[in-house]
């Protein structure tokens, strides 16, 4: 079946390509992957070995053509890192809403025991005073802290009967004691054992996942806020502050995750075009450097645009090279089959969508090469170049380039390419064109546009 056809060409460069783009890709998910991990606290050697592991496996399919499982692998293991952090970063949340948790009981606890201390006596120790009042501010925090706490409730109650403890100091020592009691001396700072206001710990979340995305600096003025609520009467109108600070702290987690997935596209978009610095041009190199300053400056308003905007250039560019590379290893595989294959040719071929080519051994034929600028689908058929010729011959000629285009195939797949026909007709199934070389529209077998007859 070697009348006209349609054909799909892949060549091993693009192949190539295509991997290399994969892997930076993967490359940026990993680097974000230990920073992000590093910087929560979570992350360890192994974890890191594994994953370099996975990717110098993927880095061996690609040496071995393996091109299917790299497109399968790669996505994959995006998804896996990006789902890991997802977990890991859940984690330092809940680590973080417990912490805080505690940390409010403990001042708490700080503030009763310094009240039975005034309650006392009017003067109290002045390193006493100064520890208890740096835990009920949160200067002092963990188990520091729970250590000053138990102390100082020791010698509260070192000198007094239980008999003749206030309803707050049997409380506070019922938390204490249990430790004695059943070995479990967290138990009266755990923050699951006391009766928390909802609003406050949606607080503690909100402010931990912040915290988690985008660091301590960016939770300060929500923290401020925080404290200045808890510092007065509860009422109307701290309940209506701690409505708003929740609604807008949802808000802030719901931007910080926005921008954390941004950044991530820009850094990834960033490396490709680093990557590939020579081929995007003069042009290109001034966008990069646009990109480069809105990563740097979070400007994350800018950044939406220029990212549309430099998938573009990538992907132009990748389509261009994928076309020179289909073109060039159609025309040295004629090459090598005796066709007249000169320079210009494919130059020429992208100008005018067509070039024909022939043997020298067999005049007034040759091939004619169809296709978009992209040549990923080629029209390929023999053709004639006079309509006064003898008919009886074309079959003939189309038995020969049945056997040539069937030689073509091997050559391009013995060197890692493809060629898949998507269409094609018998041989004799249809006239031979007949193709006027002297057409602009054409390019003849010498490579250059024929010219115009007068």
């Amino acid at each position: 079946m070697s009348g006209p056809k349609v054909v799909r060409v892949v060549t091993r460069e693009e192949l190539v390509a295509e991997s290399a783009r994969l892997l930076r890709q993967l490359d940026v998910a990993i680097a974000m992957w230990i920073s992000e991990g590093q910087r929560i606290g979570i992350l360890d050697d192994a974890d890191v070995s594994a994953v370099r592991k996975s990717r110098e496996e993927i880095v061996a399919c690609i040496r071995d053509d393996r091109f299917d499982e790299v497109r399968r692998r790669v996505p994959a293991e995006m998804e896996s890192l990006n789902n890991d952090l997802d977990c890991r970063r859940a984690k330092a949340v809940e680590a973080a809403v417990q912490a805080r948790q505690r940390g409010r009981q403990q001042k708490e606890n700080a503030g009763a025991i310094l009240k039975e201390f005034k309650k006392r006596s009017n003067v109290i120790d002045e390193n006493v005073l100064l520890e208890l009042q740096n835990v009920a501010i949160g200067k002092i925090a963990g188990g520091e802290a729970d250590a000053i706490l138990g102390k100082y409730f020791a010698l509260l109650t070192s000198d007094t009967s239980e008999r003749e403890l206030t309803a707050l100091q049997r409380e506070l020592l019922e938390k204490l004691i249990s430790k004695d009691r059943d070995g479990q001396r967290e138990k009266w700072v755990a923050p699951e054992n006391q009766p928390q206001d909802v609003r406050l710990q949606d607080l503690d979340r909100h402010l931990a996942e912040l915290d988690v995305y985008l660091g301590g600096d960016a939770i300060e003025e929500f923290s401020g806020r925080l404290k200045i609520i808890e510092s007065q009467v509860p009422g109307p109108t701290t309940n209506m502050q701690v409505d708003t600070l929740v609604l807008d702290l949802v808000n802030a987690v719901k931007a910080a995750k926005s921008e954390t997935n941004i950044l991530g596209e820009a850094k990834a978009l960033f490396a490709e075009l680093s990557a590939v610095e020579i081929a995007i041009g003069t042009e290109g190199i001034v966008y990069r450097a646009g990109l480069e300053a809105a990563i740097s400056n979070k400007d994350i308003a800018s950044l939406p645009q220029l990212i549309t905007t430099g998938l573009e250039v990538v992907a132009e560019l990748q389509k261009r090279n994928a076309s020179e590379a289909r073109r060039a290893t159609i025309l040295s595989a004629l090459s090598a089959l005796g066709y007249e294959v000169r320079e210009g040719m494919s130059t020429a071929w992208v100008e005018k969508g067509r070039i024909v080519v022939h043997k020298p051994n067999l005049p007034g034929y040759g091939v004619e090469l169809a296709g978009g600028a992209d040549a990923e689908r080629l029209q390929v058929r023999a053709v004639a170049f006079s309509g006064d010729r003898d008919l009886n011959r074309d079959r003939d000629v189309e038995t020969l380039w049945c056997g040539d285009f069937e030689k073509l195939r091997k050559l391009v797949s013995g060197k890692g390419n493809s060629i898949v026909i998507e269409r094609a007709l018998a041989i004799g199934a249809s006239p031979l064109k007949v193709v006027n070389i002297e057409d602009p529209n054409y390019v003849d077998h010498h490579g250059v546009p024929a010219a115009r007859k007068l």
